[in-house]
C-alpha cells in the first residue's frame, strides 16, 4: 500500500455518454501531491452525482492504484456508466382535488409510454424544476395556492433500469374568486380598470372543452382563482399606467 506521502498521478477510464472532461472537473485533487484517500473518496461522490443529475442512476465508479515507484503512484478512476435510467411511472399520495394524469401533463418529465413518443428520459435537473416550479404552479392556477409537495422519492430499479417517481402532496384549500373592487385609482374609473378583471363568468368555449378531452384533463371551475390569470392581469393595469405617463404607479 503506497503511502500518505507518496505524490500521485491521475487517469479516467470508462466515459462514454459524459465527456472525459467533465468527469476529470470532479476531481479536485491536484497532480503530483500527496495522495488523500479523503479526496478520492470525495472524487468518487461528485462524479456518481454528476451521473445521477444525467439520469444515470446505474453509474459506478472505482479507483485503482498502481505503484509506480517509491513515491509515486497512478491512480486510474474507473467508470461503469450502466443503462440510463427511465422513469417508468408517477405515483402521488394526498391529491385528492388534482388527478395525477394532470401532475404528470404539467411536468417536462414525462413516464416512459404517457404518449408513445416519450422514452421516460430522466435528468435530475429537469425534474427539480417539475417539482418546484412547474407542478406547484398548476395548482396555483387552479386556485389551490397553499399547495406544497411534503415528500418526493426516486425509487430506482437497478436490475430492469427504471425508476419510479413517488410524490406526498398537501393541496389544501382550493380558492374561489370572491368579490372585486378597486381602490386609490384616479387617473382611470373604476370602470375602466374593471375591464382587466380576469375572472369574469363566462362559459367555457368549446376547442377548451375538446382539448381537455383530447388531453384527459380534468376542466378547472370557472369560479376558480388562477394565479397566473391574476398576475397578467395586474402587468396589464401597470402597463397601462405606464403607457399613460405614470411610470412610478403601484399595482398591488
Amino acid at each position: 500500500t503506497p503511502s500518505r506521502g507518496a505524490g500521485a498521478s491521475r487517469e479516467i477510464q470508462g466515459t462514454k455518454a459524459l465527456s472525459e472532461r467533465t468527469v476529470r472537473d470532479q476531481v479536485t485533487m491536484p497532480s503530483e501531491k500527496p495522495l488523500d484517500p479523503a479526496a478520492v473518496a470525495h472524487a468518487i461522490f461528485r462524479i456518481d452525482s454528476t451521473y445521477e443529475k444525467s439520469g444515470y442512476y446505474l453509474a459506478h465508479v472505482q479507483a485503482d492504484t498502481t505503484v509506480v515507484d517509491s513515491t509515486h503512484v497512478r491512480l486510474v478512476l474507473h467508470v461503469e456508466e450502466g443503462r440510463h435510467v427511465a422513469l417508468s411511472g408517477l405515483s402521488v399520495i394526498g391529491n385528492d382535488r388534482v388527478p395525477a394524469v394532470d401532475i404528470a401533463h404539467a411536468m417536462k418529465t414525462r413516464p416512459e409510454g404517457f404518449f408513445w413518443w416519450n422514452r421516460g428520459d430522466l435528468s435530475d435537473d429537469v425534474l427539480r424544476t417539475d417539482l418546484s416550479e412547474h407542478i406547484p404552479t398548476l395548482y396555483a392556477n387552479r386556485g389551490f395556492l397553499d399547495f406544497r409537495i411534503e415528500q418526493d422519492s426516486l425509487i430506482v430499479d437497478r436490475t430492469r433500469g427504471k425508476a419510479l417517481l413517488q410524490l406526498t402532496v398537501q393541496e389544501g384549500p382550493e380558492y374561489r374568486v370572491g368579490d372585486f373592487e378597486v381602490t386609490g385609482s384616479r387617473h382611470f374609473s373604476n370602470e375602466q380598470l374593471h375591464q382587466f378583471y380576469p375572472f369574469e363568468e363566462q362559459s367555457r368555449p368549446l376547442i377548451s372543452k375538446i382539448t381537455d378531452f383530447i388531453r384527459r384533463r380534468t376542466p378547472v371551475p370557472l369560479d376558480a382563482f388562477s394565479q397566473q390569470k391574476w398576475d397578467d392581469a395586474t402587468n396589464d393595469v401597470r402597463t397601462a399606467y405606464s403607457n399613460d405617463g405614470y411610470i412610478y404607479a403601484s399595482v398591488r
